[in-house]
C-alpha cells in the first residue's frame, strides 16, 4: 500500500506548488550580510590604521599618536581581533533591528543611509559599553569611535553602490519581480503610478485584475485588466509572484475569499490599508512611495528561525535522551517481561507538508491491537477524527500506566534527532486521519510536528477536537522561541497533573 502516495494525493489541494519562492529573497539577503559582516573587518582595519598611522591628522585634534611598540603587537592584535569580533556582531545584530535585511524593502538610498547611521550609531554605543564592562583597558576608545564613522561611510557607499548596481540590472529586465494589482479602480491606478515613479527597484507591474466583467479586457496605461477565473494560472502564464489588492471598495465577504484563495495557492500578496479591517494576522508594512502595503505574516516560522528551532531540537533531544536513558531502558526490561511482544511500537504518521514517517513510541497496547481502531470508534469521547477512549480494553496494565504519565512518548526524542519532528509542535496525524479533516484544520501541517504542543498543556483529550485544531493554528501563527520555552516548561506539570490522559 503506498501510503505516501495517497496522501499526497489528499493534501495536493492544500499543499499546491508554490507561486511564490521565498527562498530566493532569503538567500539574497543572507549574501548580503556576508559582505556586510567581512565589510565591518574592513571598517574596523581602516580605524585602526587611521588611529595608529595617520599622524598628522590626528595631532590637529590633540589625540597621542606614539606608535605600538613591536614587544606589545601580538598581544594588541589578539586583542583587536577579539574586538573586530565583537563589533562586527553587534553592528549585525543593530543592522537586523533596524530591517537592513528584509527581503523586499522597498525603501529610497536615503533611507537605506539614514538606518546605517542609526546603526552605526547604536552599534557604536553598545560596544563602548560592552568594551567597560568587559574591561578591555587597553583598547583605544578612539579606535571604536572611529569605527563607527567608518562602517557608516563604508556600508553606506556599499549599498549605494549595490542600488545602483540593481538598478543597472533591473533596466536590463534581470531580476525583475512581476506583480498583479488586484482591483483595477482609483486605488489600483493610484499604486500603479507609485509603482511607475519609483522605477525600476526590482518589481513590475504586468496588469490588473478585476472582478468586473465591464473593465475586463481593456488596458489602463498599457496594462491589460484579466478575468480572475483562474489566478494561479494566470500567475503561471505571466510569471507573476506576488498579486496586491487594491479594492477598497469591494464587500468584506469578496476581500476574504480572494485572500484565502491566494493564501491556500501559496501565492504572495500584499494588502493596501483600506481591507485591513479584516485581518487578525500580524502585518509586515511596505512603503511604495507614499503608499503603504501590509504583507501578511501567516507563518512567523521563517527559514533562520526554522533553523535555529531544528539546532534546538538537536542539542535538547541529545541531553534529555542521555540524561534519561537509565529510565529508557527500565521501561524497556518492564515492557519485555510484562507482556508479549516488541517493545518499541512503529506507526506512520503524517509530519510537515503532509510527508510520512514512522513515529516510535513505547508499546503499551497488547499485540494485535490496532486492527480493532476503527471498531471502537462508536464509543470514543472525541467529536473528531481522533479515536479518545478513556478505559481502552487494548492497553495493558503498564501501558496505562505509562501512557496516563506519557513516558510512552519518549522514544520520540529518536524522531527529532532524525528530523521527523520537533520538541514542540502540533501532534502529527495518523494517515487514516487525513480524509477526516476539514480544509482549514491541515494548516496545522505547515509547520514540524512535535512531541508536545499548546494543545497537550492545554487539557488534551478533555478539549474539544475543532478547539484542538485552533490551539495548533494559533501555535503555528503565532510562533515563537518564547512560546516553544513556554510550552515546554509547562509540559512537566500538564503531565504531572494527567489531565486528559488516557
Amino acid at each position: 500500500m503506498d501510503i505516501q502516495g495517497d496522501i499526497d494525493t489528499e493534501l495536493r489541494k492544500y499543499f499546491k506548488k508554490p507561486a511564490y519562492f521565498p527562498s530566493r529573497e532569503y538567500l539574497l539577503q543572507i549574501v548580503i550580510w556576508l559582505f556586510d559582516f567581512i565589510l565591518f573587518f574592513v571598517s574596523i582595519y581602516i580605524a585602526y590604521r587611521l588611529r595608529y598611522h595617520v599622524v598628522d591628522i590626528f595631532q590637529w585634534f590633540g589625540f597621542s599618536t606614539i606608535q605600538i611598540p613591536h614587544l606589545e603587537f601580538p598581544y594588541r592584535t589578539e586583542l583587536y581581533i577579539r574586538y573586530s569580533i565583537l563589533f562586527s556582531i553587534i553592528m549585525s545584530l543593530t543592522f537586523i533591528h533596524f530591517k537592513l535585511y528584509l527581503p523586499r524593502k522597498y525603501t529610497s538610498r536615503i533611507d537605506d543611509v539614514f538606518n546605517i547611521a542609526k546603526s552605526a550609531v547604536v552599534g557604536t554605543v553598545l560596544t563602548l559599553g560592552i568594551v567597560f564592562l568587559v574591561k578591555w583597558h587597553v583598547l583605544s576608545r578612539l579606535v571604536i569611535v572611529l569605527s563607527g564613522f567608518t562602517t557608516f561611510f563604508v556600508l553606506s557607499t556599499w549599498r549605494l553602490l549595490l542600488k545602483s548596481v540593481n538598478a543597472q540590472l533591473l533596466k536590463r529586465g534581470i531580476g525583475t519581480d512581476k506583480i498583479f494589482i488586484y482591483g483595477a479602480g482609483e486605488a489600483g491606478q493610484l499604486l500603479l503610478s507609485q509603482y511607475r515613479l519609483l522605477t525600476p527597484f526590482g518589481s513590475s507591474i504586468v496588469g490588473f485584475l478585476d472582478d468586473n466583467p465591464k473593465k475586463v479586457g481593456k488596458m489602463i496605461e498599457g496594462l491589460p485588466v484579466l478575468a480572475t477565473d483562474n489566478i494561479e494560472k494566470l500567475c503561471k502564464k505571466y510569471d507573476v509572484r506576488t498579486v496586491i489588492l487594491a479594492m477598497p471598495s469591494a464587500p468584506s465577504k469578496r476581500k476574504l475569499e480572494i485572500i484565502l484563495y491566494l493564501r491556500n495557492h501559496n501565492i504572495d500578496f500584499r494588502i493596501m490599508p483600506d481591507v485591513l479591517d479584516i485581518i487578525t494576522h500580524r502585518v509586515s508594512p511596505e512603503r511604495v512611495g507614499s503608499i503603504t502595503l501590509f504583507r501578511l505574516i501567516d507563518q512567523p516560522l521563517t527559514p533562520p528561525w526554522r533553523l535555529l528551532k531544528r539546532i534546538i531540537d538537536i542539542v535538547l533531544s541529545i541531553v534529555i535522551f542521555m540524561t534519561l536513558l537509565p529510565l529508557l531502558i527500565l521501561i524497556a526490561i518492564i515492557i519485555k517481561s510484562t507482556s508479549r511482544g516488541p517493545i518499541i511500537f512503529k506507526q506512520d504518521r503524517i509530519g510537515e507538508k503532509g510527508k510520512c514517517f514512522t513515529i516510535y513510541k513505547f508499546r503499551t497496547m497488547y499485540v494485535g491491537s490496532e486492527k480493532r481502531h476503527e471498531d471502537l470508534r462508536p464509543i470514543s469521547k472525541s467529536d473528531g477524527p481522533l479515536l479518545v477512549l478513556p478505559d481502552d480494553p487494548r492497553l495493558t496494565p503498564v501501558g496505562k500506566f505509562l501512557r496516563r504519565i506519557s513516558l510512552d512518548e519518549l522514544p520520540q526524542l529518536v524522531n527529532v534527532i532524525k528530523g521527523d519532528m520537533s520538541l514542540v509542535g502540533p501532534r502529527p496525524l495518523m494517515p487514516s486521519e487525513i480524509k477526516k479533516y476539514k480544509n482549514w484544520h491541515l494548516k496545522r501541517l505547515t509547520v514540524p510536528q512535535g512531541m508536545t504542543g499548546l494543545w497537550q498543556v492545554s487539557g488534551r483529550a478533555a478539549i474539544p477536537f475543532d478547539q484542538m485544531v485552533k490551539l495548533d493554528i494559533y501555535y503555528v501563527e503565532n510562533w515563537s522561541l518564547l512560546l516553544d520555552l513556554k510550552i515546554f516548561l509547562l509540559t512537566i506539570p500538564s503531565v504531572i497533573s494527567m489531565r486528559g490522559a488516557y
